[in-house]
């Protein structure tokens, strides 16, 4: 269980959206946030979507300490994305294009969004007519 809970704090229905408010708490930091929907969802929608939040805070608590400030060796050798196949690399990135339309869907990202915009544009340019099965 995550150290971080969450409360909704207030709700507003506005031009046809849903803006629900929420606070995320570790008992000594409080985040604000909100989410916001122009369509029903579903009916532990509030209750999902904070629960992946305060997984997401709990995860960036113990990754936070280990990012060490000062030069990075450059010496080390990462593997760029462009070291997948292809094809790999194509679904990878298919993948997060569908992430995208759920986050649209839910309206919580707009599509001229620029890494959005970014995306569609590398699989658009990047596109093979062997990678339909993908779809």
């Amino acid at each position: 269980m995550s150290k971080w809970t969450a409360k909704v704090t207030n709700k507003t229905l506005k031009d046809g959206q849903l803006r629900v408010d929420l606070e995320y708490s570790d008992g000594q930091t409080f985040i604000r946030d909100s989410m916001n929907t122009k369509s029903g969802q579903e009916k532990n929608w509030v209750v999902n979507e904070a629960n992946r939040r305060c997984q997401e805070l709990e995860s960036l608590d113990t990754f936070a300490p280990t990012v060490e400030i000062g030069e990075i060796p450059t010496e080390s050798k990462v593997l760029p994305v462009q070291d997948l196949a292809p094809k790999k690399l194509y679904a990878s990135e298919l993948k997060k294009l569908r992430q995208w339309g759920e986050a649209f869907r839910h309206g919580i990202a707009v599509t001229d969004h620029a890494s959005f915009s970014t995306l569609k544009k590398w699989l658009q340019d990047n596109f093979d007519p062997d990678y339909l099965d993908l779809f």
